[in-house]
């Protein structure tokens, strides 16, 4: 990269933004959620002893809300009227969703092993998407019904 010095002389800018090296090389961001993915569990499995399920979830997500806050508070200030009038589904769909998924994760990596618990993950996705159409009378779209191979665990 060159960079103009105020002089109008041309001189080498060493420095590379990580941002910009991860907009020319997206692989490396699939390849970072991969080995936090499995991270998670091998990590999970290893504290099981340790650290109960319920504390291990908790402290995930502060410290993802460490991390992340800084680096989205002005997009969620922009969003503050949205944020306050849903606050309460939110708060219903992050503990049903994500942090009862973490805690049972959690909970089972502590009679099984991270493999094991991987694979079960990596089954959700295909065998989700018939369990679901039985109880629906919704078509499910071809790619839903036998697709391992789409599943984030086998790429």
């Amino acid at each position: 990269m060159r960079r103009r010095t105020p002089g109008g002389g041309a001189c080498e800018d060493a420095r590379v933004t990580t941002a910009a090296l991860l907009r020319r090389h997206p692989y490396v961001l699939l390849v970072l959620a991969a080995l936090f993915w499995s991270g998670n569990f091998v990590l999970g499995r290893a504290v099981r002893a340790h650290v109960p399920p319920m504390g291990l979830a908790f402290w995930r997500w502060v410290v993802a809300l460490a991390i992340l806050l800084p680096l989205s508070w002005r997009q969620l200030a922009g969003q503050g009227e949205v944020l306050r009038g849903s606050w309460r589904l939110l708060v219903v769909l992050g503990v049903l969703g994500v942090g009862s998924f973490n805690t049972l994760v959690y909970l089972g990596l502590t009679q099984t092993t991270a493999t094991n618990a991987l694979l079960i993950n990596a089954a959700c996705r295909p065998s989700s998407s018939p369990s679901g159409a039985l109880g629906t009378a919704r078509a499910t779209a071809r790619q839903g019904w036998a697709s391992p191979s789409r599943s984030p665990a086998s790429r």
